[in-house]
């Protein structure tokens, strides 16, 4: 059983946290990998106003960022090199995501609006435009704006995911809504997992979309600061705790 059927089944969720919670730390019989020093510093980033592990693609180490100048680049850690996709306020959101054929997603969201960008390597160190830009306007503008993308490969296609306040919006790679509901308080954070189903955390509590069913359950009733994957599962950090 993991973490979403477990609080799902139970309806002490006190209890429930508090059991995962003793699981997790318990001492683990394999030696934590060392540490390694990445080759990108800090000065080699620049001046950033705007970032996310959502923005983070490990299998191509590059990084999308909002600098303070107003502009979403795409940042190669191992090279250095940025590539400007466009103005866009400093607070906007961003994510990115691997794709086939060794290509990357990468989307911004702020105000009502949202925009996605396909990019593949440039050969020079660099990254380049194969598709081009997507916007799309009209979305909830209200409170903190969240975004995620994951690539769905069952489907051959990508979901974006974009909150603002208790407002959630499931789009595709095209920008074309999938799914559109509320959760019980402000999103705080979101996390995909493999196969498409979303998580959102908030004030609310931890709510899950289905993609299968296009159904949305809050799984935690509780205040909730954060979510991640947990192998087939999700975990969420609630006010209260674990």
């Amino acid at each position: 059983m993991d973490l979403t059927d477990l609080l799902a089944a139970t309806k002490d969720v006190n209890a429930a946290i508090t059991q995962i919670d003793q699981k997790l730390r318990k001492p683990s019989s394999t030696a934590a990998p060392p540490v390694v020093e990445q080759a990108t510093t800090d000065a080699e980033l620049g001046d950033v106003a705007h970032v996310s592990s959502h923005g983070y693609v490990a299998s191509h180490r590059c990084l999308a960022v909002v600098r303070p100048s107003n502009s979403v680049e795409l940042v190669d850690l191992d090279s250095g090199a940025s590539t400007v996709l466009m103005e866009a306020p400093a607070a906007a959101a961003v994510a990115a995501c691997d794709l086939p054929g060794n290509e990357v997603l990468v989307v911004a969201a702020w105000g009502d609006s949202c925009a996605r960008w396909r990019l593949a390597r440039d050969g020079a160190g660099g990254w380049r435009v194969v598709a081009p830009r997507k916007t799309c306007a009209g979305l909830a503008a209200a409170g903190t704006v969240l975004v995620a993308a994951v690539e769905n490969a069952a489907v051959g296609n990508s979901y974006i995911a974009r909150c603002a306040g208790t407002v959630v919006d499931v789009l595709d790679e095209g920008l074309a809504p999938i799914a559109h509901f509320s959760v019980g308080g402000a999103g705080r954070a979101l996390a995909w997992k493999l196969g498409g189903d979303l998580a959102v955390a908030g004030a609310g509590g931890l709510t899950i979309w289905d993609s299968g069913s296009g159904c949305t359950e809050m799984v935690v009733k509780t205040p909730c600061r954060g979510v991640a994957v947990a192998g087939y599962g999700f975990v969420c950090v609630a006010d209260a705790g674990l």
